[in-house]
């Protein structure tokens, strides 16, 4: 496969763009959470799951409601552990802040399951999530999640941590469930 170099808008690349740095991110926690998570997935889960580093995967996501193809695993495919699995990750490799700007996300995505009846393609869980590499303190590894209204890949290396693409989407900015 091909070197994947972004795309600049004036044609050249830029090298250097997210210098190595430590920036105090908690690696640790992170690194215990992502290996808690792999143990609750299910033996072809955990093949689908976990992709090498340099996997072409990390370029695979996609933001629309409508499954455009089926790499990793959807969350909604998933255990109640592993899904909690999934949002201790989340967690541990978000502000606070942004915890909540996806949770919000995952459940507008409910939202507009339920009022279009969509439930089978939107909803909290409708979700592709992949890791990339092994979990470690001082190798690089990361994971994306992606499928409407969310989609971005976190990279970490050691205490630094890069969220990169990201696509975050919404419609209102009030909902009521119908539950």
């Amino acid at each position: 496969m091909k070197r994947f170099a972004g795309s600049p808008l004036d044609g050249r690349v830029r090298d250097g763009l997210f210098a190595l740095a430590d920036e105090g991110f908690a690696v640790d926690e992170a690194v215990a959470v992502a290996r808690a998570l792999l143990l609750t997935l299910e033996p072809s889960q955990h093949q689908r799951v976990c992709q090498p580093i340099d996997a072409p995967q990390w370029r695979a996501w996609y933001n629309p409601e409508i499954p455009f193809n089926d790499y990793g695993v959807r969350l909604e495919a998933t255990s109640p552990a592993t899904r909690d699995a999934f949002l201790g990750l989340l967690r541990a490799c978000t502000s606070e802040q942004g915890f909540r700007k996806v949770s919000r996300l995952m459940d507008a995505n409910h939202f507009l399951g339920e009022l279009y009846d969509l439930n089978n393609i939107m909803n909290r869980w409708s979700f592709h999530f992949m890791l990339f590499g092994e979990p470690s303190a001082d190798r690089p590894w990361g994971w994306s999640i992606y499928g409407h209204h969310v989609a971005f890949c976190c990279f970490i290396v050691g205490r630094q941590l890069t969220i990169a693409p990201h696509v975050y989407g919404r419609g209102a900015k009030r909902y009521r469930s119908r539950r």
